[in-house]
């Protein structure tokens, strides 16, 4: 089971964006210019690759092969696979491994995958999309779903792949087809494309944004932007790590680093530009100096683990600082009221549906440094029917433009379900009810939910 982490990150550092020459276009990303400040900690003495596997947990590898968790004092090994392992995703409850031998899967012993059968060549890269599983490999692209392996037509080799993407208020997937760089929707429609002069690496942030390298600049495609801006470095970039789990990217140059985020701007970063491997759910870079993996987190941060966006169940958060080193305090409050410890148990029945209350914690340093968080926590949505909830929503918001004799009728469940990806695309990025205020974010997640429970038309009794 995946598990969402929130991160918020500040520094000690206050600089504010480099002046531009007078009559240059506004930068769309801050450069700044004092370097930051940089924690680091070994992770591994004996690994040489690591792959982020979920929100707090990172796979090791080396000759061996091992789970280290935040949540567990001890890594987990797992029998009887060899690394290096190059990419690795949980799909559902089982975890899948790109190893020398080829794909594995591990939900506590380790077997050969079925997907093997339909796959060719070695798979590069991995990256889960709600209930979809990406797999790269140098010459192809794949997408399972369903029980069911495409392969992916992009009309050039698969040189990138990044999901977690946003246009305005629509999911998008990034996918590089040759030196072009393509977003898909929801509903397989391409959103966006440019081709670039090389398409090195690409990646997406926790705000959707997305980032590219193309062998000499580093470009960005704000969520809320209608093209791709390059960010002037001074330095062709050479690497580029970024995550859908974590705001913060980091960028190398031929003459040194940046890390930052799309809205805070980027920092000189005083670290290597050799052996970068990933960046981590709470935007710390994995690398190697040659003796292992180390962890070089940029000033401070503080993150949630194990937080739902909903309360469907019960659950407990626990808080996570990017470092331990030099803690002086430590705050944890629920719409107010003081929490003790870092551990936050949340039981549906405190929640009202729909309703939210504010998560807050706060961490201070002995240097004097400081990271809060506020997090809006949601009750659950309650269960989603045809009669109940998507018939009425469609009779409110719906029927006045698809009813009667519409070119396009919604009047059934039936008729919903056969267009339900295109509806959602429409409904998530606002395009419709055309002329009408968008749907509220709830109505949204009711229709996916809808969907995700197999479209059931009444509440069974």
């Amino acid at each position: 089971m995946l598990s969402l982490l929130l991160l918020a990150c500040t520094d000690p550092d206050t600089a504010g964006p480099r002046a531009a020459d007078t009559g240059a276009a506004p930068l769309a990303v801050a450069l700044l210019d004092a370097p930051a400040t940089l924690h680091a900690d070994r992770l591994s003495d004996s690994a040489t690759h690591a792959v982020p596997t979920a929100p707090g947990q990172v796979l090791l590898s080396g000759e061996a092969v091992w789970l280290s968790d935040a949540r567990d004092e001890a890594a987990e090994e797992i029998d009887g696979a060899a690394g290096p392992v190059r990419a690795a995703a949980w799909a559902s409850e089982v975890l899948l491994l790109s190893t020398p031998a080829g794909l594995r899967t591990w939900d506590g012993a380790l077997w050969g995958s079925p997907l093997s059968e339909h796959v060719t060549g070695s798979v590069e890269q991995l990256a889960v999309d709600g209930d979809r599983l990406w797999l790269r490999t140098a010459d192809s692209l794949y997408r399972w779903s369903g029980g069911v392996v495409e392969a992916i037509q992009l009309g050039g080799a698969p040189t990138g792949l990044a999901t977690g993407g946003l246009l305005g208020d629509a999911a998008v997937t990034w996918v590089g087809a040759g030196p072009v760089a393509v977003a898909l929707s929801e509903a397989d429609a391409v959103s966006a494309e440019r081709a670039f002069r090389d398409l090195w690496q690409l990646g997406t942030d926790a705000a959707g944004n997305a980032w590219l390298n193309d062998g000499g600049s580093l470009w960005v495609h704000l969520s809320g932007a209608e093209d791709w801006a390059q960010i002037p470095l001074g330095a062709a970039c050479t690497d580029l790590l970024a995550s859908p789990q974590t705001a913060t990217i980091w960028a190398a140059t031929t003459t040194g680093a940046h890390v930052g985020s799309a809205a805070a701007g980027l920092q000189p970063a005083e670290v290597g530009g050799d052996g970068w491997l990933a960046v981590d759910s709470r935007g710390r870079l994995l690398h190697t100096d040659g003796s292992g993996v180390l962890r070089t987190s940029a000033g401070r941060g503080v993150g949630w683990l194990d937080l739902p966006e909903r309360i469907e169940e019960e659950q407990v958060a626990t808080l996570h600082p990017s470092t331990e080193d030099g803690i002086a305090s430590i705050s944890v409050t629920l719409d107010g009221e003081p929490v003790e410890g870092r551990a936050v148990a949340f039981h549906p029945a405190d929640f009202e549906e729909g309703v939210e209350k504010i998560l807050a914690a706060e961490v201070q340093w002995t240097d004097g440094s400081a990271a809060a968080l506020e997090v809006a926590v949601l009750g659950a949505l309650g269960t989603v029917t045809w009669d109940d909830t998507i018939a009425p929503l469609y009779e409110d918001r719906c029927a006045q433009c698809h009813g009667g004799d519409a070119d396009t009728v919604l009047d059934s469940a039936a008729a919903w379900q056969d267009l339900i990806d295109d509806i959602i695309d429409q409904v998530a990025r606002g395009a419709m009810p055309l002329g009408s205020d968008p749907l509220s974010q709830d109505d949204v997640d009711r229709i996916r939910a809808w969907r995700d429970a197999g479209f059931p038309l009444t509440e069974p009794r």
